[in-house]
């Protein structure tokens, strides 16, 4: 039919006689006094005379413009009107085809639906519940549109939903453990479908977590370090405010009585009586039951002393 209709056009290609050549020269001439023309303020009213004839100007070539515009393009416009005209007579046997085109098509991929959940749904009972749950709540990703198209078979559908299956059943083996962040994780790859992204991710989280926990024990040194001086620094004041004690002379020290060494006899080779001596002993860093000693050996042997001074802590 196509074949039988034959347009007929008769173009015959105008032309414009004008003489802007000549006019740019002229306008290139009277245009030179005005470039870089510098008014001052009191020139104002002169600057906007000169912009409004400027102005006229411009306006006198551009509406010239557009009347030979309007001229040259009428016989398109009218030409162009007729072949809508014709247009919308072919239009409308072509929207009802198309139509019915349409309409047949979303049945064909309605039922191609029908079979991919059909297929989707009998490899799943195959699978544990938990696995079943688990694709139906990961749609987003799971699901490929492009399983409706006509050019994909229902073979190669099964075999794309089957390779899908086998990474949820990888992913929930390799995040379903027992760390914190197990849950996260999963849900994260029912999201998203990138189980190499949802492993690494939970490394960060894990590494995190170590330099955490790094941070806090040696935080936590830290804390006792500054208690255990402040201790020591309260003690060392509490010393230095009670001050040395000194025992009264006629306060006797105890005498731890195990610690006494025995009376020794005293060894004499003649009837003559032994030579005496005295002598000062100065005693530093004694402990108490030391000085109870030394004073029980003292007067188990008889020996005549005499306290000079004692300091140190309370008995």
């Amino acid at each position: 039919m196509a074949n039988d209709i034959i347009i007929k056009t008769d173009l015959t290609l105008g032309s414009i006689d004008e003489n802007f050549d000549d006019i740019r020269k002229l306008v290139v001439k009277e245009m030179a006094p005005y470039k870089g023309l510098v008014f001052a303020d009191d020139d104002i009213k002169s600057a906007k005379s000169t912009r409004a004839m400027l102005n006229k100007l411009r306006t006198q070539i551009e509406d010239r413009r557009k009347g030979i515009k309007k001229q040259w393009n009428e016989p398109y416009t009218v030409f162009e009107a007729k072949v809508k005209d014709v247009l919308v007579l072919i239009d409308e046997p072509i929207n009802e085809i198309d139509s019915q085109v349409k309409d047949y098509e979303e049945r064909m991929r309605e039922e191609k639906r029908t079979s991919i959940q059909e297929t989707l749904d009998e490899l799943l009972a195959k699978q544990d519940e938990y696995i079943e749950k688990i694709v139906r709540r990961s749609m987003g990703w799971f699901y490929d549109s492009k399983w409706e198209n006509a050019t994909v078979s229902i073979t190669n559908v099964s075999k794309q939903i089957s390779e899908k299956i086998s990474l949820v059943v990888d992913a929930h083996k390799a995040l379903n453990d027992d760390s914190k962040y197990a849950g996260q994780l999963l849900g994260m790859f029912e999201q998203t479908g990138d189980l190499i992204k949802v492993i690494n991710y939970g490394k960060e989280l894990a590494e995190r977590d170590r330099i955490h926990e790094e941070q806090r024990a040696a935080e936590l040194a830290r804390k006792e370090a500054i208690e255990k001086q402040r201790l020591e620094d309260e003690e060392a004041r509490k010393s230095q405010a009670q001050g040395p004690q000194v025992i009264e002379e006629d306060e006797d020290l105890p005498v731890e009585e195990e610690t006494l060494p025995p009376p020794q006899p005293e060894q004499n080779t003649s009837s003559k009586a032994p030579e005496t001596y005295t002598v000062t002993f100065k005693i530093n860093g004694a402990t108490f039951a030391q000085l109870s000693s030394l004073i029980g050996y003292m007067k188990a042997n008889g020996l005549d002393y005499t306290k000079v001074d004692y300091k140190g802590g309370s008995k």
